[in-house]
């Protein structure tokens, strides 16, 4: 079940990813998040995919981000979007894993054509499962996302 899922997210991710048509607007970016990194592709100037990594001590998590932006405003972009993760943790405790879904809003100003600071926020439904006593625990909680993205095509739209 757990390796289906991981196959699944990935799978969605790249699928996303390769099956776009290239575009003259279409755009690269490497994110670098706290804590982790991100792949991003710009379908055009409104709906961008992310293939997103994050990783601590005793936590990993991957899974893909999509994004819509609602208005440009000077050089900031206001979007909103959707995420779909799949984790695992360990620690001296416990040790398992879960998913996460995510609903935010953020925004993304533009110090150069090329590089974008984010920042965004949302509710965040967690649902974890231990590995030994199989005992379940989930809700909601914030979740706040800081990010530096270089676009490869000039990122200002």
């Amino acid at each position: 079940m757990k390796r289906m899922a991981v196959m699944s997210l990935l799978l969605m991710g790249i699928v996303c990813c390769l099956a776009m048509p290239v575009q003259a607007q279409s755009q690269w970016g490497i994110n670098v998040n706290y804590p982790g990194l991100g792949i991003k592709y710009g379908l055009n100037k409104k709906v961008v995919v992310e293939l997103k990594v994050q990783f601590g001590k005793d936590v990993f998590v991957i899974g893909p981000r999509f994004y819509y932006s609602l208005s440009p405003w000077g050089k900031t972009i206001v979007y909103g979007g959707v995420e779909g993760d799949y984790l695992t943790f360990e620690s001296e405790i416990s040790k398992g894993s879960g998913f996460v879904f995510l609903g935010f809003a953020g925004l993304e100003y533009f110090v150069s054509p090329n590089v974008g600071l984010s920042v965004d926020f949302g509710p965040a439904y967690v649902n974890l499962k231990d590995k030994e006593t199989k005992e379940k625990e989930s809700g909601v909680d914030l979740v706040v996302n800081i990010g530096l993205t270089y676009y490869f095509k000039g990122g200002e739209k």
